[in-house]
């Protein structure tokens, strides 16, 4: 299926084929070493081995089944097909939402100018235009310092909203997302700000798919 195909499939049947949206190492990790990863997503594109494909997973990771885990709610299984690069950026994402009204409070030039760089001008307009769901304003910190936080603090919002997800979601979202124990937002805060992300993310998924 097709980038585009695959951007406008109802969300269960594109969950539907894990060939299409897991990392290929992830598939190749069920044959033991007997199928590279691009052999381990050519198989698995083949639409009579996708059952198989499914309980292969469940099975070597200890998962419930795919077909529970479609039962999540929609707005966290989202997560789930964003492209690698879209997974890459989440975190930072969420963590320049947490520290949005931090970000709002910077008025020198200079300094905005040299965030707008690090985190890019549509995340750092994003993340101020969304600060209410983030935390209070604090110390305005170094540039390179503020970057760091904002990765740190985005990774453990990740970890904290995996905490959230259903047993049987959350065994096939670490398969493709995960985050570090850590200082993060509450549970719930968490799952707000990853879910906005993700709608960003998928809607630029979307934009982009050839």
């Amino acid at each position: 299926m097709s980038a585009a195909a695959l951007s406008q499939a109802p969300l269960r049947e594109r969950l539907a084929d894990p060939g299409a949206w897991l990392p290929a190492e992830r598939l190749a990790d069920c044959f033991g070493g007997a199928l590279s990863p691009e052999q381990a997503r050519e198989l698995a594109g083949q639409p009579r081995f996708r059952p198989r494909m499914a309980q292969l997973l469940a099975e070597y990771f200890a998962l419930a089944s795919l077909e529970q885990a479609l039962d999540g709610a929609p707005e966290d299984l989202q997560a789930l097909l964003l492209s690698p690069a879209a997974r890459a950026r989440l975190p930072r994402l969420c963590g320049a939402v947490l520290h949005g009204a931090t970000l709002a409070r910077e008025i020198r030039r200079e300094r905005v100018t040299r965030l707008q760089q690090h985190l890019g001008s549509e995340l750092f307009t994003f993340a101020v235009t969304h600060r209410a769901l983030g935390r209070a304003a604090s110390v305005l910190l170094d540039v390179e310092y503020l970057v760091a936080a904002i990765d740190r603090d985005g990774d453990a919002c990740v970890a904290a909203w995996l905490q959230t997800l259903e047993p049987a979601v959350q065994g096939w979202a670490r398969l493709v997302l995960r985050g570090p124990a850590g200082r993060g937002p509450d549970e719930a805060k968490a799952a707000g700000i990853v879910r906005l992300a993700v709608r960003m993310l998928a809607a630029e998924d979307v934009r982009e798919a050839p």
